[in-house]
């Protein structure tokens, strides 16, 4: 009976050998190095404190910043952890005035679309002109001129753009033929301009304004408490909705204070600081860079086949799955050595098959031959 078990499991043996099918990877994907609280402060080099507002329900702390959102975090102090905030970004538009006919309409800039400026004809059978005047409280840096036209109006035939100087003119436009409602010139940067339409049928025009590319932003906090700035992977918990029905308390920008514990944020421990680092948060001490594109060849993937340079047994040919049948680190895509035995001696899959027939059969002739019987030998007197 032992010869069978032991006969049986060296067959079970060989037919796992060399029936052997490769287990497919999973796809390997890098995921944040999250830090300690302690860790992430020394990345900020700056913080601000809120004083406690006494407050009777959760509510939002609104204040303006005039830094990076993804430079930010809020850390509330009574439990030291980080918690969720927002932040939103507002253009603020250059008050300006336009002139037309001698003195200032207001109904150019206004805002309403149902309000407008009306320019009738003054020559019937030919060719007439409105010449407005922009006077802006700063200079605007601006590539174009944007208008909208009362209901049912045509398009002005033509259009004239001029920077105004103290004392002197540039056109930027010369009777430009119009075919939508925005006019592009060479880029300016002026306090005043002047437009001329030239037009054939009666003009009303509801807003007009220059494209200001240089808009000063404001960006506007939302928090539940407050913190620093220039931050590594911070997990927050769950956030509200912020844009609906919250109870908002505004308050004023809150005084930047030098944080004593401030270092170089360094998130992959690798001494390169983050500021420098081709590759933030994978460990690459060797800045290797071989396409030369600023992003370090740890965290770049090659083939495209979704496993990061870092993480993947075969860089430069696709291979999703990773398979590694001689599990020595380099995938069978551009493994060109493998060290299976059976790679390397190709007659032993039959010698296998043989020793598995030989071990088969005897398993057989042991299991239907009966035992001899055995007999006395007969006495004799």
């Amino acid at each position: 009976m032992k010869l069978k078990i032991i006969l049986f499991l060296v067959s079970l043996l060989f037919l796992r050998l060399f029936t052997y099918n490769d287990v497919a990877a999973l796809t390997l994907y890098e995921t944040p190095v999250e830090l300690s609280v302690e860790e992430i402060i020394e990345s900020f080099r700056l913080y601000q404190t809120i004083e406690d507002q006494n407050l009777s329900i959760p509510s939002l702390i609104k204040f303006p910043v005039d830094y990076e959102a993804g430079s930010s975090a809020v850390l509330e102090k009574e439990s030291n952890t980080f918690q969720p905030h927002q932040v939103t970004v507002t253009k603020i538009k250059v008050p300006f005035t336009v002139e037309s006919g001698g003195e200032d309409d207001a109904f150019l800039n206004d805002g309403n679309p149902d309000t407008y400026a009306e320019y009738p004809l003054g020559n019937e059978n030919g060719e007439n002109s409105a010449m407005l005047t922009f006077s802006y409280e700063r200079p605007v840096n601006t590539f174009q001129l944007n208008f909208i036209l009362g209901e049912n109006v045509q398009l002005p035939d033509a259009v004239s753009i001029i920077e105004l100087r103290e004392n002197s003119e540039r056109y930027l436009l010369s009777r430009k033929p119009l075919s939508n409602n925005t006019v592009s010139f060479p880029t300016s940067t002026a306090s005043s301009f002047r437009v001329i339409f030239y037009y054939r049928q009666p003009l009303r025009i509801s807003e007009i304004s220059f494209n200001d590319s240089g808009q000063r932003i404001t960006q506007n906090y939302l928090v539940s408490s407050f913190p620093e700035g220039e931050i590594p992977y911070i997990r927050v918990p769950e956030a509200g909705n912020f844009e609906t029905g919250a109870e908002i308390v505004e308050i004023a920008r809150p005084p930047k204070i030098l944080n004593p514990y401030f270092k170089e944020a360094d998130v992959d421990k690798d001494g390169i600081a983050d500021k420098r680092d081709n590759c933030r948060n994978i460990f690459n001490p060797d800045q290797v860079d071989i396409n030369v594109n600023r992003i370090g060849d740890a965290c770049e993937d090659f083939d495209l086949d979704g496993v990061l340079n870092s993480k993947d047994n075969c860089p430069d040919k696709p291979n999703r799955l990773q398979q590694d049948s001689d599990y020595d680190g380099i995938g069978d895509h551009c493994d060109s050595m493998e060290n299976r035995i059976i790679e390397r001696l190709p007659f032993l899959p039959w010698l296998g098959i043989g020793i598995g027939f030989i071990i088969v059969v005897l398993i057989f002739k042991t299991a239907v031959t009966p035992p001899e019987a055995t007999e006395k030998p007969a006495e004799t007197h």
